[in-house]
């Protein structure tokens, strides 16, 4: 086994994968900021991260996360609806952002779109991780951190 090995569906695996998104977000960011960026690395590192919310959102639908906080605090189904209806926009999202990356002209108009939604989706995307460590604290009376 792995030293960086993380059981599925723990706290400790949700806790990654949301450094790990902090960490894509981030890399985007970075890029976003310096005078000579390439169209081609940002494409990647918005794939990279598509992939990542995918992953994440597979691993809270599919009895994960979720799962022994609902056990343990049925009050709080609803909330975790609503949570969980938020992956198909973000998804969504994070999908015409890839092809946003993957479209158009490289010009300054271009980045200018760019940036905008790519400052959108991680607004939205990161205010939907803190509801969800805010569920998970609810549920288990601990505090399990932020990605940010």
């Amino acid at each position: 086994m792995s030293e960086n090995f993380v059981e599925p569906g723990s706290f400790a695996a949700l806790q990654h994968e949301h450094a790990e998104l902090g960490k894509a977000l981030a890399s985007i960011g970075r890029v976003l900021t310096v005078p000579h960026r390439k169209k081609a690395e940002m494409e990647d590192l918005i794939g990279q991260l598509a992939d990542h919310v995918e992953t994440h959102f597979h691993h809270e639908e599919d009895g994960g996360y979720f799962s022994a906080a609902l056990k343990k605090s049925p009050r709080l189904t609803d909330q975790a609806n609503i949570l969980l209806e938020q992956h198909t926009a973000l998804a969504e999202q994070i999908q015409k952002l890839r092809m946003l990356a993957r479209s158009g002209v490289e010009t300054d108009g271009w980045w200018k779109l760019l940036e905008e939604q790519f400052a959108d989706f991680k607004a939205r995307l990161l205010e939907h991780e803190r509801k969800e460590n805010e569920l998970l604290q609810d549920a288990f009376g601990v505090d399990i951190g932020t990605a940010d």
